[in-house]
């Protein structure tokens, strides 16, 4: 029936998540949670809890939505860059303090956190390489 379908629909594990990556002094930890965990707010609401920020992780840098398909950019203060595919984080809860996706230097920080789609018929290889081939 529609009503079975509907609720199956409703409680099956998407393919879509959220990552929010976030800094600390000597690292950069995320976590990556199903956009289903999330509850519609109504007027009044206070929010929720995304992430647990302390003194060991640091403030949130980036809030980002992305699918699995995708890959992020990641940038740290100094110029650091790290492209990840977004299917290599573990979907986990909300309330967490995350967990490293990048090793920073000392006094390094991450800066920036950008989604990348992957493009239709992008096998990962650089336009230079398949260039110069016959």
């Amino acid at each position: 029936s529609a009503v079975e379908d509907a609720t199956a629909d409703s409680t099956s594990e998407p393919q879509a998540s959220g990552l929010k990556p976030q800094a600390s002094d000597d690292e950069a930890e995320g976590e990556a949670s199903s956009s289903f965990r999330y509850r519609t707010q109504n007027r009044g609401g206070k929010g929720l809890r995304d992430i647990k920020t302390t003194e060991r992780n640091g403030p949130v840098v980036s809030i980002v939505r992305v699918d699995d398909s995708d890959e992020l950019l990641m940038m740290t203060a100094r110029g650091k860059i790290q492209r990840i595919k977004a299917s290599d984080l573990s979907i986990i809860g909300r309330n967490t303090q995350g967990v490293r996706i990048m090793s920073l230097d000392e006094a390094d920080a991450l800066a920036a956190v950008v989604r990348v789609p992957v493009e239709e018929g992008d096998n990962g290889t650089d336009e230079s390489e398949t260039a110069n081939e016959p």
